[in-house]
């Protein structure tokens, strides 16, 4: 309840700070999707999200964001899409790697999220993030002794 009060103050005084702005963009705007998101309000952090990527079509933080508030919102194919788009304007994107790898075991594509795991890790060696979904995406495949390793790997 707490964390709903909260989320709901920052975005009374955005839209307080929108009405001398035209459109959202700054860093304030991305706290207030990523608090959005925690808070379990994707639909809010994906309208926050649309306002920032309306001025800035490149925005990678609010791309990620945009694709997780989908996923969130039961709309994967949609999450996926936005993260395709920041691996487009960064193809080494650790986060955007590891969202594609998501949206693949969510939808039971478990080597195409081996796959991205791998990828993800290859840039990024010590992801413990990158780690874990690798040993799930391992486990989906009854592969469980790799994926043990990759979860020591996350620990460590």
């Amino acid at each position: 309840m707490k964390r709903l009060v909260i989320v709901a103050a920052a975005l009374l005084l955005a839209a307080c700070g929108t009405q001398n702005r035209q459109s959202l963009s700054g860093p304030s705007d991305l706290r207030i999707a990523s608090a959005a998101l925690h808070s379990g309000l994707p639909g809010t952090a994906l309208q926050v999200t649309r306002e920032i990527l309306l001025r800035d079509p490149r925005n990678v933080a609010a791309l990620l964001r945009q694709g997780q508030a989908l996923v969130a919102m039961g709309q994967p194919d949609a999450g996926e899409e936005c993260f395709r788009r920041v691996l487009a304007i960064d193809e080494r994107s650790t986060a955007g790697l590891l969202g594609v790898g998501r949206v693949h075991l969510m939808t039971g594509k478990a080597h195409e999220a081996e796959a991205e795991f791998r990828q993800a890790l290859a840039g990024a060696p010590n992801n413990a993030a990158a780690f874990n979904d690798l040993g799930i995406a391992l486990n989906l495949q009854d592969r469980p002794v790799e994926a043990q390793a990759a979860y020591a790997s996350a620990l460590d």
